[in-house]
């Protein structure tokens, strides 16, 4: 009996370690790889392309294989990204790797199309991802193309190269002739997930021989175009007209734009994230654009007699804006320019009034409109006079003559005389006098109407009165509130900024002490590598910058800039060139990595207490 107790009691302990076993080998078995797909539900026409994404949480060698999709043209891709990071937690690393291919589609026309699956492989083995379905409709309604999530920000210190932002300065022509109008476009272009947040002028262009107008554009909308084969976001993000003033070679020159990308900083904690918008940073980028040179032609000679320097395609007309004409009051008559050229540069024309009649300068009122295509609209010049005789009077109007760069030729608008008929008037010429002298003085007439006045205690007299002294109160209490809450921010902000430099040094002192204790089991070079990495990050975050944007020959000015004595760097220099140098010849290392670690934390303590 005893015998068949054993027998069961050690059956029973083989049962339960089998399934601890299954139990620990059962997670590892369910998590198995899968190629995920990533597509948007619904797209539109206007929307010109829109990106299908394949994930794989393993780094993938190979390439990934997708086959054709009728009615769908493919722009660019497969684009591969890695990702790779390390994470401690109570001592326990663990490691997360993945690999996303990215594909860019252009529908040919609405509908619904159907992604096939996609494959790839890893370690021998082949994954298939399952289909999508993405709907393409035409309601014309597209998509922010700079919609804040539309693409991963880049790591920061990432390098925006030149030919992944650019800015160029087009011409509509390059050979015009004076004073024709000749529009002037900034464009930028952009690739996928440069971050493109803001931009801005250096300083305003100083386009000298042109008169210049400044169209207003109130937002940027963006497109699609691929460039030197590269599929690119692009924008007009300054547009000008331009009037050339004289003939010959005249330049634009190079302008300077002040652009800011964001770029996603992988350091901060959720706390940072939470009060620095996302986890993201502005880093400061400069574009200069291309010189752009134009070919000004003369207007034809011999110049008309009476071309006052009108340029475009124009029509006159001339009017009497007084119905009825009469003596010693003022009348009216308005000279209408329209059509399309250098409207706004135009002088007024003149004209032959009847020697009894009184004239004021003319005015001019512009109703110009600037657009792409240059500049539209009309100029009226409005003639004020006063006749001092009544019968029939005759208002001579020259021609207008303007020159028509499209046709190369002058062109001569001939305008009717006014005839107008002149009544007696009721104002005497001595109330006439007497007006003019005010309006070309600075004393206006005295007001004679009625006056009104209010009483003393009403509501118009608020001071001294319970009221004024309760919105004293408030201002008072107001300024006093914005003051301590304005403290209490500016508080919070350097108490958050306060824990980053200190925290460094823990941070760098445990990375150390991590690669000290994998160097037994693992690679010594990448043991070093980490020392390496955790040295010069912390040094980087104590000076608010990124390990990549400083080079080896930064370091000293760097460290001597924030209080590090000359000893200190060299220790600091002398370890970053071991480590580098354990990389090509590990060998060399063999048995000092846990003196050079000691040495790194010392030297860190060192510089934590002389970092200024």
């Amino acid at each position: 009996m005893n015998k068949q107790i054993a027998i069961l009691t050690h059956l029973n302990r083989r049962l339960c370690l089998i399934l601890l076993l299954i139990i620990s080998i059962a997670p590892q078995a369910w998590a198995q790889l899968r190629l995920e797909v990533s597509a948007p539900s619904s797209v539109d026409m206007a929307d010109k392309y829109f990106q299908v994404k394949y994930t794989i949480e393993a780094n993938v060698e190979g390439n990934i294989s997708l086959p054709a999709v009728s009615g769908l043209r493919r722009l660019a891709g497969p684009a591969r990204s890695f990702f790779s990071e390390t994470v401690n937690i109570n001592g326990k690393t663990k490691s997360n790797v993945a690999t996303t291919f990215t594909y860019t589609f252009a529908a040919e026309g609405p509908g619904t199309y159907t992604l096939p699956a996609a494959k790839v492989t890893v370690g021998g083995k082949t994954y298939t991802s399952g289909k999508a379905q993405v709907k393409v409709t035409n309601s014309g309604k597209a998509a922010d193309a700079k919609s804040a999530g539309a693409e991963e920000l880049r790591e920061a210190g990432s390098k925006v190269g030149n030919d992944e932002l650019v800015i160029t300065a087009n011409l509509a022509k390059e050979t015009v002739y004076e004073q024709e109008a000749l529009p002037l476009t900034y464009v930028v272009y952009e690739k996928p997930g440069v971050g493109l947040n803001n931009i801005s002028l250096n300083q305003q262009p100083d386009f000298k021989g042109m008169v210049s107008q400044e169209l207003d554009l109130k937002d940027i909308q963006w497109d699609v175009e691929r460039r030197n084969g590269q599929l690119m976001r692009k924008a007009v993000v300054k547009r000008y007209l331009l009037f050339p003033q004289q003939a010959g070679e005249v330049t634009v020159p190079r302008m300077t734009f002040n652009c800011v990308v964001l770029q996603r900083d992988a350091t901060l904690n959720p706390l940072d994230v939470f009060f620095n918008s996302g986890g993201s940073l502005a880093v400061s980028v400069s574009r200069t654009t291309n010189p752009c040179k134009i070919k000004v032609k003369p207007l034809p000679t011999p110049r008309p007699e009476g071309f006052s320097g009108a340029v475009g395609q124009m029509e006159t007309r001339a009017y009497l804006v007084t119905p009825n004409v009469r003596t010693n009051e003022t009348a009216t008559l308005r000279i209408s320019v329209s059509g399309k050229g250098n409207l706004q540069l135009l002088t007024a024309p003149k004209i032959e009034l009847p020697s009894h009649c009184d004239a004021y300068t003319p005015k001019t009122t512009p109703h110009t409109t600037v657009t792409a295509e240059g500049m539209d609209g009309s100029v009226t010049f409005d003639y004020t006079f006063v006749p001092r005789q009544t019968g029939d009077a005759v208002i001579q109007i020259p021609p207008f003559i303007s020159f028509d760069p499209f046709t190369g030729q002058y062109r001569t608008d001939s305008i009717a005389a006014i005839h107008m008929h002149i009544e007696e008037g009721e104002r005497s010429q001595e109330e006439v006098a007497k007006e003019r002298a005010l309006l070309e003085s600075d004393i206006r007439p005295l007001y004679q109407g009625k006056l009104a006045f209010c009483d003393a205690k009403s509501a118009y007299f608020f001071w001294n009165t319970w009221g004024y002294y309760l919105a004293i109160a408030l201002i008072i209490a107001l300024t006093i509130g914005i003051f301590v809450l304005t403290h209490f921010v500016n508080a919070h902000r350097e108490q958050l900024s306060q824990p980053r430099g200190g925290k460094a040094l823990r941070q760098a002192i445990k990375a150390i002490q991590h690669a000290q204790k994998d160097s037994a089991t693992k690679d010594k070079a990448e043991c070093y590598g980490q020392m390496a990495a955790a040295l010069t990050s912390y040094a980087a975050t104590k000076a608010k910058t990124v390990p990549t944007e400083i080079t080896k020959a930064q370091w000293p000015g760097l460290l001597q800039t924030h209080g590090i004595d000359a000893e200190v760097q060299e220790h600091f220099l002398k370890l970053l060139d071991k480590c580098e140098w354990v990389k090509f010849a590990p060998v060399s290392a063999d048995g000092s990595m846990e003196d050079d670690a000691q040495m790194a934390i010392d030297l860190l303590k060192k510089m934590d207490k002389a970092w200024k």
